[in-house]
């Protein structure tokens, strides 16, 4: 009888993979009904300029940050992260048919900004957690036969990181008091990005998140030498 329970279960499961069975798992690899699919951040840290140094009377670069004719204003930070979709080999699927792929559409972007040290001060809840513009397709791997690998396809995914407020924040000694970045307090302050992506197969609906590993991403906060 017991024998009989699990074979129903693993039919039921195979019956509705389409739409329920699998998800997110914490490795950065989400499973969907006819994908797979992980991410990756870019090989280097951020180093993120809280400061982009302007002449006040032509408007362009200034020479020197903090001359007393210089401005500064701020540009914000946006990253590529790497997405790559695979789709479910025949032998995956439980079935000797092959499967048609299913593209992705991402549907929500989270960024968390945690200090990776106890220099860097802890952020409000509005820059702590944020959402990065969402809304890329992500085209599917190619399905592969029986003994044949699948083919998987990887799509450059861009994320606003750091914003103008945030910014701006880091050099307001309202918000910050004497730990706020100046002309003559210049510190470097890091923290932790850790980025997900709730995605959606666009032909079966099934979702699930996709994470970068946690603390694999630091962006570093200063006001450092304009490029």
């Amino acid at each position: 009888m017991l024998r009989s329970f699990f074979v129903f279960l693993f039919a039921a499961c195979a019956f509705v993979a389409l739409t329920s069975c699998g998800g997110s798992k914490s490795d950065g690899t989400a499973e969907f009904a006819t994908v797979f699919a992980s991410v990756s951040p870019p090989n280097s840290n951020l180093d993120s300029d809280v400061a982009t140094w302007i002449d006040a009377t032509s408007g362009a670069k200034a020479t020197v940050g903090c001359a007393p004719n210089a401005v500064a204003s701020t540009v914000e930070d946006v990253v590529n992260f790497t997405l790559s979709s695979t789709a479910f080999a025949v032998p995956n699927t439980g079935s000797t048919t092959p499967i048609t792929p299913s593209p992705l559409i991402i549907t929500k972007i989270t960024v968390t900004l945690n200090p990776a040290n106890s220099l860097s001060p802890a952020l409000p809840a509005i820059f702590q957690t944020f959402f990065s513009t969402a809304g890329q397709v992500i085209a599917p791997g190619a399905a592969g036969t029986a003994g044949t690998a699948t083919t998987a396809v990887t799509t450059t995914v861009p994320v606003t990181l750091v914003s103008n407020q945030l910014k701006r924040f880091f050099r307001d000694p309202t918000a910050l008091g004497n730990l706020a970045i100046s002309c003559s307090f210049d510190p470097i302050y890091s923290y932790y990005a850790d980025v997900s992506f709730q995605a959606q197969e666009i032909n079966t609906g099934r979702s699930a998140t996709i994470s970068i590993p946690r603390q694999s991403f630091i962006v570093n906060f200063s006001d450092f030498v304009d490029k």
